[in-house]
């Protein structure tokens, strides 16, 4: 399975699903483009914002979309996936 996670806004309240409002940012958008397996999973190993001038009371977007690999079996229709993520905000 593959996991792109991108930086934006939103336009309104974001809601689940087809991020209905969201725009990536013009560069630098595309935080993480790879397989799940390759997901960080530590602290250690953790994905940084490289958009690192935040201020009080800004706010950030993030997309998050699963994607099959081409050629996945028509078997893999249906089933399921699951992640957990932990957001960390922090001040250096």
């Amino acid at each position: 399975m593959n996991l792109t996670v991108t930086r934006g806004t939103f336009s309104g309240t974001p809601t689940a699903g087809p991020c209905t409002g969201f725009t990536a940012d013009a560069s630098g958008s595309v935080l993480f483009n790879d397989t799940l397996s390759n997901f960080p999973t530590t602290t250690g190993t953790a994905i940084a914002d490289p958009a690192s001038s935040w201020t009080s009371g800004d706010k950030r977007g993030y997309k998050v979309q699963w994607t099959l690999p081409g050629g996945t079996a028509a078997a893999a229709q249906g089933l399921s996936a699951s992640l957990g993520v932990t957001w960390q905000a922090v001040s250096s």
